[in-house]
């Protein structure tokens, strides 16, 4: 019951703070967490040199500040979400980076995707600004205490986003929400541990989920890869891409491989646009000594 107190009260100062002051308290808490949480900022560090996509320490050290920083900030934006943006002015605050292909799928009520996307932007609002286009079912991890999860549930009441527990769902589960015509949208990015195949990632061998994959294959729903970054003050791009062409052999396992390797390729891209957005501080490649 204490939780569910805390988070209510703590919800409740976060939907009366005005947005610049929100931003500024999820800032100075986020710089904080950077310089006090040596095990996470170091993974971090480690990782972004890794990645190839800086060498010097005061750029791996800015990057690294700025995603825990983006961390702190998706927060914000996910509470402030519905006040600022709705169904009717959503294109007012959304860059739409998107190909006809794409909305042609989108506008389809009948088509479900599997849409691919990974811990960069803003993944929470991603969600909410594709449910305008089309029913959401995403993939999430209940809270541990269920009087906050009802809180969290009476909060997206009204949306199109329909959250099933990442524990416990299974293929029927999720063929079922792409045949009712969802947007099944799945988070690819973290460590896939022995479930895993082991496919390149900024040139480094990472365990992956296979599951997009296997869920084109077997239902041969588009798949597509897309993400959200931030352009400014609760205003953000989305961009996507249709990856359902790629060329397969019938093979399931190369298949597999070619499928997961294209999704990675396209989260590359889109993390050396927008490093500072990225969830760094994840150990995705688990030989790490660091922690």
């Amino acid at each position: 019951m204490f939780e569910y107190v805390a988070l209510a009260f703590a919800l409740f100062i976060f939907d009366a703070l005005p947005l610049k002051v929100a931003e500024s308290t999820a800032l100075f808490f986020a710089d904080q967490y950077y310089r006090f949480n040596k095990r996470r900022r170091l993974i971090a560090q480690a990782n972004i040199k890794r990645s190839g996509i800086a060498s010097e320490p005061k750029d791996i050290d800015r990057i690294a500040r700025d995603s825990f920083r983006n961390f702190g900030l998706v927060a914000v934006e996910s509470l402030k979400f519905q006040k600022y943006i709705t169904a009717d002015n959503w294109r007012e605050r959304v860059e739409v980076d998107v190909g006809q292909d794409v909305l042609d799928i989108l506008a389809n009520d009948k088509q479900g995707i599997v849409l691919v996307s990974a811990h960069l932007g803003n993944w929470e609002v991603a969600g909410k600004i594709l449910s305008f286009l089309k029913p959401v079912s995403a993939i999430a991890r209940k809270m541990n205490n269920p009087y906050a999860n009802k809180i969290m549930d009476e909060r997206n009441k009204g949306n199109r986003v329909k959250l099933i527990p990442k524990h416990g769902a299974g293929a029927l589960t999720f063929l079922r929400e792409i045949r009712r015509g969802n947007a099944l949208t799945l988070l690819v990015d973290q460590h896939a541990r022995s479930g895993g195949v082991m496919v390149d990632f900024f040139g480094i061998p990472a365990s992956t989920y296979p599951t997009p994959a296997f869920l084109h294959l077997r239902t041969k729903a588009p798949l597509i890869f897309g993400y959200c970054v931030r352009t400014g003050p609760m205003r953000y791009k989305v961009a996507a891409v249709d990856l359902s062409h790629l060329p397969v052999t019938g093979d399931r396992d190369g298949d597999v491989n070619i499928i997961i390797t294209a999704l990675n390729m396209e989260l590359e891209k889109a993390v050396r646009q927008n490093p500072g957005q990225y969830l760094w501080a994840h150990r995705r490649w688990r030989d790490q000594s660091n922690g």
